[in-house]
């Protein structure tokens, strides 16, 4: 019997590790409701369109990587830059009068996350497996498709575009769709077992411009935080989740009608 107690007990806990990779949501209903609902992060990083970005050492890929981020932008008719490398003509640029958010990689423009809302706030994600195979995703659902095996590199966040972002992550390797969609409602503090495997830099652009992951610390130019959640400056949970708030006047994103 102790031997059969001693192996349930290993095997529960080897259980328990399985279970909480790909936790997208765990509410542990602190005493504050505010606390137990409130969006991982604290607040965001606001970029004018003009001048203001952030800077780090430039990172280069040569083969696969993941970059996601949330993004609230405001309306443009011309292609605006939201991250860029200043060293080769790579970037990730917003259309938001289209709604598109467009790679371009060595030049050339890659895959689309067509659909992007204006003045809301989007989970936005490229990612490239090592065959040279792009794919995007918007609030994790896959939106288009490309390839290229060119080297990407990026060194800077902002400066062309007006929006708000916070939780700019990148890998040196493909996400899959579940790790998407389970990483986008997380803070850095929050990602478990193999979510963090590659993970190269996590600013959370929330209270200051550090990299929680490495040393790649970004330098601030003109950018301004905001640090409140609720008042707008940063994402919230789903309003199905949101519900205890009595926030929501519906479930869901829209209805049915009936004559």
């Amino acid at each position: 019997m102790l031997g059969l107690a001693a192996g349930l007990q290993k095997s529960g806990a080897s259980l328990l590790t399985f279970v909480k990779d790909n936790l997208k949501l765990y509410l542990d209903f602190k005493s504050s409701r505010s606390d137990t609902l409130a969006f991982p992060s604290e607040g965001s990083t606001s970029f004018d369109g003009s001048s203001d970005k952030i800077t780090f050492t430039r990172q280069v890929f040569s083969g696969a990587f993941t970059i996601s981020w949330w993004f609230n932008g405001d309306t443009q008719t011309f292609y605006q830059r939201m991250f860029d490398d200043s060293s080769a003509n790579n970037n990730i640029l917003t259309k938001d009068a289209n709604g598109l958010v467009a790679i371009r990689i060595n030049g050339t423009y890659r895959a689309n996350i067509s659909g992007v809302p204006h003045n809301q706030w989007s989970y936005l994600t490229f990612t490239r497996d090592g065959s040279g195979n792009i794919k995007s995703y918007l609030n994790g659902v896959a939106s288009g498709t490309s390839s290229t095996t060119d080297q990407f590199a990026l060194d800077f966040i902002g400066e062309q575009v007006v929006c708000s972002m916070c939780n700019v992550a990148m890998w040196t390797r493909e996400l899959s769709p579940e790790e998407i969609q389970s990483i986008m409602n997380k803070s850095y503090s929050q990602l478990k077992g193999v979510e963090k495997t590659s993970l190269v830099s996590w600013w959370a652009l929330d209270t200051d411009f550090n990299d929680s992951e490495g040393s790649n610390n970004g330098t601030n130019n003109g950018a301004t935080i905001n640090n409140t959640v609720y008042g707008g400056n940063a994402p919230i949970l789903p309003r199905a989740i949101d519900i205890t708030e009595s926030q929501a006047e519906a479930i869901g994103n829209g209805s049915a009608s009936f004559d």
